[in-house]
């Protein structure tokens, strides 16, 4: 989707005080961050909440860089803490029944994951171009509308430096590849080649956004 709408000046004016750092809207349940980003973006939390006070999902933040609006999305979870494969020499102490039943259950909670991001970009999207374009000052400039999915990797230390494994680095991947296959319709086009929800989709591990100076 492309936009010659001015965004980033109406989420100034009217909502400036939406805005914080990237780390702050990466913050998890818990409350705590999985980037350390320190460029500024809009919570798009806060925004949704102030549109609709009873509530839509929306997708954490929205960035501006250049000619581009950015939707990041931060999310916990999805990479398996341990190997799905099951070996009776890996896991000792559980039979293999119960294993498949551990194995199912996680399979369920990633797909309720991912059904939850779907929902955010559908209800982010529709706030963005039925609520807020509709008041914005036309542009000379035409901006790309991007998602960007952050997805945990590891905890964030900015003083330490990382060591991921070689099974770690493939289960990265593997995360990855499965993520982009459940979003890659949100690039897709319709029948007249228009790409009604992103121009583009990117996804990322939390540390490697850490160090993408676009984002610093």
């Amino acid at each position: 989707m492309k936009t010659t709408k001015d965004v980033e000046n109406y989420l100034e004016i009217n909502l400036g005080d939406c805005k914080s750092t990237l780390k702050e809207c990466s913050k998890n349940d818990q409350g705590v961050s999985i980037v350390y980003n320190n460029k500024k973006a809009f919570n798009f939390d806060k925004i949704s909440k102030k549109i609709f006070p009873s509530g839509l999902t929306s997708i954490d933040s929205i960035c501006f860089r250049n000619k581009h609006i950015d939707f990041v999305e931060f999310k916990s979870g999805f990479l398996d803490k341990i190997d799905m494969n099951y070996n009776p020499s890996t896991y000792p102490c559980i039979d293999e029944e119960y294993f498949k039943l551990l194995t199912k259950v996680r399979k369920k909670e990633k797909k309720e994951l991912t059904q939850n991001i779907q929902l955010k970009i559908v209800e982010s999207l529709y706030v963005l171009k039925d609520i807020i374009l509709p008041k914005c000052d036309d542009t000379s400039t035409e901006y790309d509308i991007n998602f960007t999915l952050v997805f945990e990797s590891g905890k964030i230390n900015p003083l330490d430096e990382f060591e991921i494994g070689v099974e770690n680095l493939a289960n990265i991947k593997e995360t990855r590849n499965k993520l982009f296959r459940s979003l890659r319709k949100y690039q897709g086009q319709d029948s007249n080649g228009n790409k009604i929800f992103f121009e583009k989709i990117d996804i990322i591990s939390n540390l490697e956004f850490n160090n993408l100076a676009i984002y610093n």
